[in-house]
């Protein structure tokens, strides 16, 4: 697949691919959220008990830190972040067929297993794509990946809605369009693929030798403990203190916070460096969590947010681009899918087991401390381990 690499400034063909890519942000992140927010109401309609919810999605994270790198590995060796994204959007649009349209039982549950075995990657494989595009078209990343951003939350919103009105069956049918939608517009892209790794096995292990990725999967980790327990407590926790609406408009001035960084950004991620950005996203990370454990009224609570176009959007950007740079031509893929894997897979997961023991100790004060602390030291190995003299030194 070309990439970033193949292409200099004054070289690069004009395409339609960022426009594509773009769409797919927008319809896949969609059903994203239009689905997830709502998953574990229709889990207990396919018969599972409350207490059973959050043990069932603990077993699927582990199912998706199992199948990315299995998906990713076989991009790189056999196919193509394209094909890939093709291939698995037909069944994934038959499993919101038969949520749509089947009766609840455990069939549901087979169904989203399966559906959880095909999405894994998506993300990864989606800001390969994202990135060639942006080499091809001659714009930026974040450009692209914002309309991540925007269904996600146009998606939610619509879920909201419609769960107040006990439409499920319609959340179901909308998810369903957006992944046809999200499908043809992976269809339209190029059916290219790049250079395959032929010891795949080798090129992996010296990814893993390099001082310089192996900093950023930890950082990346150790922040992403905060933004885990913040991405699953934080709502109810705002409403708590303040209102749902006052909780669901912090929640939209994080996304356009987050989208403004996307969009206008890219001059300050060059002017910055890769290390210098994450570590002020991590430090940016730190202060927020410290202060939103103390500053409860609700301007403080909307304002905060604000936070979020460092703490996600900063951070993401730095971290995608960092991880292209650092991978060899043969595994980018494979690249992304550890680096997604050991931050939204395990990293989450393992945000969620240490924030129960610790909000029962001393309340989501304390686990907001803890994220802190996490982030704090994120941004130290951020600014040693990922700079210029780290780099001279790999």
């Amino acid at each position: 697949m070309l990439h970033a690499r193949d292409f200099s400034v004054s070289d690069r063909p004009r395409t339609r691919d960022a426009l594509y890519v773009s769409a797919l942000y927008l319809w896949m992140f969609s059903s994203f959220g239009l689905f997830g927010p709502f998953a574990a109401e229709f889990l207990r309609q396919a018969g599972l008990a409350p207490a059973s919810v959050p043990l069932f999605f603990a077993a699927t994270r582990l199912v998706r830190v199992l199948s990315a790198p299995t998906w990713t590995a076989f991009v790189d060796r056999r196919s193509s972040a394209r094909d890939v994204l093709l291939w698995t959007s037909v069944p994934t649009a038959v499993f919101f067929t038969w949520m749509a349209f089947v009766p609840a039982g455990w069939t549901w549950l087979v169904a989203y297993l399966a559906f959880v075995v095909l999405r894994g990657p998506a993300v990864s494989l989606c800001d390969v794509l994202a990135l060639d595009a942006a080499a091809r078209e001659d714009t930026t990343y974040g450009k692209i990946r914002l309309w991540g951003t925007v269904g996600y939350c146009a998606g939610a919103f619509a879920a909201g809605a419609l769960h107040q009105l006990h439409a499920g069956r319609a959340v179901l049918l909308l998810s369903l369009l957006a992944t046809v939608l999200a499908g043809v517009s992976v269809f339209k892209l190029p059916a290219v693929s790049g250079p395959k790794s032929t010891s795949y096995l080798k090129d992996v292990g010296a990814l893993l030798r390099k001082p310089r990725y192996v900093a950023l999967l930890g950082c990346a980790a150790l922040h992403q403990l905060g933004l885990g327990t913040y991405d699953m407590l934080y709502a109810p926790w705002a409403a708590s203190r303040t209102s749902g609406t006052v909780a669901g408009l912090s929640i939209a001035v994080g996304g356009v916070a987050e989208v403004a960084f996307m969009l206008f950004g890219a001059g300050l991620l060059r002017r910055l460096g890769a290390h210098r950005a994450l570590a002020l996203a991590f430090a940016a990370s730190a202060l927020r969590w410290a202060l939103l454990g103390r500053w409860t009224s609700p301007a403080a609570i909307v304002g905060l947010q604000l936070f979020h176009a460092l703490t996600f959007g900063c951070f993401y950007l730095a971290a995608v681009q960092t991880v292209e740079r650092e991978s060899p031509p043969t595994i980018r893929a494979s690249a992304q899918g550890f680096f997604a894997t050991s931050t939204f897979g395990i990293a989450a997961a393992l945000s969620l087991a240490v924030a129960s023991p610790l909000q029962r100790a001393g309340g989501l004060t304390l686990v907001f401390d803890a994220a802190a602390v996490c982030a704090s030291l994120a941004a130290v190995i951020a600014w040693v381990a990922l700079g210029p003299s780290a780099e001279r030194a790999q």
